[in-house]
């Protein structure tokens, strides 16, 4: 139906987004690793502030992706899309996180 098909669009939309958002956050911090020695003393604190900021990032768009997910699966199964969201989730969260790695400075 019309119904079912916006609703499809809908769960796919609201998952995708955020989980974008905590891929890049995660590529980005992921990147970052090489560079963490370069960086000097006096801008550490800002290095630190950059990582937290990923990491919010990440943390809630993840917490978007599981909200929006569950509710999806509150009403009917939707085909197409949800599974592969689902995959790309399961992937991010069962990455080790790259964080405290990043303010290791020595």
């Amino acid at each position: 139906t019309i119904e079912l098909a916006e609703r499809s669009r809908w769960l796919r939309r609201a998952a995708e987004v955020p989980l974008n958002i905590a891929e890049i956050s995660v590529g980005t911090a992921v990147a970052c690793l090489p560079c963490r020695r370069q960086v000097k003393r006096s801008l550490q604190p800002e290095w630190v502030a950059g990582v937290k900021l990923l990491r919010t990032a990440t943390e809630i768009s993840l917490r978007i992706v599981t909200l929006n997910l569950q509710s999806g699966a509150n009403g009917a199964k939707i085909a197409g899309g949800v599974e592969c969201l689902e995959k790309r989730f399961a992937k991010l969260r069962d990455t080790e996180p790259p964080w405290e790695d990043l303010c290791d400075f020595a």
